[in-house]
């Protein structure tokens, strides 16, 4: 719903990707609102130490030169959780989050982390230790519990703007909502 724009200030990227022949779907990835356990086996999958990608707009038109992508996959298990994190400031990751004791490397904040089952996320890595098998992930589902920062939302979370059902966000039958 809104044109292409390219702004140096922003670490977020919203993909077009271009339709599937015979316009079969994609599969999207899935979600779950259920924190972390101490001692669960999670993994995560994303593109780690990559420079920043050389783009050019001109003419209206972008182009983006070659760069590496080298996808990364870390196995780990999660250490402990800091469900109340955001008020007890226990760790230095902000919010909701859980210890991983799994290899990261570098840039690779973001990337989803998968449950040992592996086909629902459950965070996304939020912080790494260069060299060392710790890293910290944000939660997904404590996260949709904390109050947004906006003064017309009056106590309102994400957790209720999806169960709203007209933010763009899509209710799961079955979800335990």
């Amino acid at each position: 719903h809104e044109p292409s724009r390219f702004e140096l200030s922003t670490d977020l990227a919203v993909c077009k990707i271009p339709e599937l022949p015979d316009g079969i779907a994609y599969q999207p990835l899935n979600m779950s609102l259920n924190a972390f356990s101490n001692n669960e086996s999670a993994y995560s999958i994303g593109y780690a130490e990559m420079p920043s990608i050389p783009v050019k707009y001109e003419n209206k038109l972008f182009s983006i030169g070659k760069f590496p992508a080298d996808l990364y996959v870390s196995i780990g298990k999660v250490e402990l959780v800091f469900p109340y994190n955001h008020e007890l400031k226990e760790v230095p990751t902000p919010g909701p989050c859980f210890d991983f004791r799994a290899k990261i490397p570098g840039k690779m904040s973001g990337a989803p982390v998968f449950g040992g089952g592996g086909a629902i996320i459950r965070g996304v890595v939020s912080r790494s230790y260069e060299g060392e098998r710790h890293a910290y992930g944000s939660m997904l589902g404590p996260a949709m519990e904390l109050p947004l920062d906006e003064p017309h939302t009056s106590g309102r979370t994400l957790r209720s703007l999806m169960v709203g059902g007209n933010q763009g966000i899509a209710i799961v039958q079955g979800m335990g909502l």
